[in-house]
């Protein structure tokens, strides 16, 4: 599976990206489709406790983020996508963590869920930040 999401502070005419600025692979098939999509100079951020090869690349930046590792040892494994938005934000800049706790209430209806939630975003910031 995958899916497109479009950030704009503009309004967005088309939800379909053709040439995305920034992938996040988070296992090999979805690097193997998705790597020469990817923008010149675009960011390419992939699980690298999943995925045992690494992009070819040379003209887009590319963060191998172990999310998967990083979730599971925070206890959720289902939590590596969030320590990939953490590692993106982190990265980018283009929003705060703060920014995306304040959302958390209103986007998980599992109100337990939402400080290991918090807890998976600050290490994806904190990885990113140290690589």
């Amino acid at each position: 599976a995958y899916c497109f999401v479009n950030l704009s502070e503009k309004p967005i005419g088309s939800p379909t990206v053709t040439y995305p600025d920034v992938l996040m692979a988070f296992n090999r098939p979805s690097l193997e489709k998705f790597e020469a999509e990817v923008r010149p100079n675009g960011l390419l951020m992939y699980d690298s406790t999943i995925i045992d090869i690494q992009p070819t690349r040379e003209d887009i930046e590319v963060l191998a983020v172990p999310a998967t590792q990083i979730a599971d040892d925070l206890g959720n494994t289902r939590m590596a996508n969030t320590v990939m938005v953490g590692a993106y934000i982190a990265r980018t800049g283009i929003m705060t963590g703060a920014a995306i706790e304040q959302t958390m209430p209103l986007a998980i209806k599992r109100s337990n869920l939402i400080g290991a939630n918090k807890k998976a975003l600050a290490a994806g910031i904190e990885y990113a930040l140290k690589n």
